[in-house]
């Protein structure tokens, strides 16, 4: 393996264990210690910590950033799910702790048991206003709860 294929190795190894970076679309390539960025990012900020990253290896003589900045790029499932779970959580009405969410092509399906119907369908308008999302298959459970 040559030294150019392990520098690319490492900077896609390190975007993967990145939450973020590791859902956008990047490509990295070597060249005589020249890492080139290609693809779209969600976000400036995205972009720059790309570079960054990228920048940080010895072996890194230079980085071309080539990262478009797309906000409209469609977001990926789990990006989506964390979304979601942070809007579920900033809610003081909705036990958030109680609701798990999965989301397979823009579609939300929450499960787990909660306190009321209200809460039921709470926790169904947050996680459709959610940006990705398509469609909320609800099987969330109304469940007796100690007081």
């Amino acid at each position: 393996m040559s030294k150019h294929h392990d520098l690319s190795e490492l900077i896609e190894k390190t975007f993967q264990r990145d939450e973020i970076l590791s859902l956008q679309p990047i490509d990295v390539t070597v060249t005589n210690g020249i890492v080139t960025l290609n693809g779209s990012v969600q976000k400036r900020w995205y972009r720059l910590v790309a570079q960054e990253i990228a920048s940080s290896f010895d072996e890194c003589r230079h980085v071309v950033n080539k990262l478009t900045v797309d906000p409209e790029a469609p977001l990926a499932d789990k990006e989506i799910e964390k979304n979601a779970m942070c809007s579920l959580n900033a809610s003081a009405d909705i036990m958030a702790d109680a609701v798990c969410i999965t989301v397979t092509h823009g579609i939300a399906r929450l499960s787990g048991g909660i306190r009321s119907q209200w809460e039921r369908l709470a926790a169904e308008d947050i996680v459709r206003s959610i940006q990705g999302i398509q469609d909320v298959e609800n099987l969330l459970v109304v469940e007796k709860w100690p007081t």
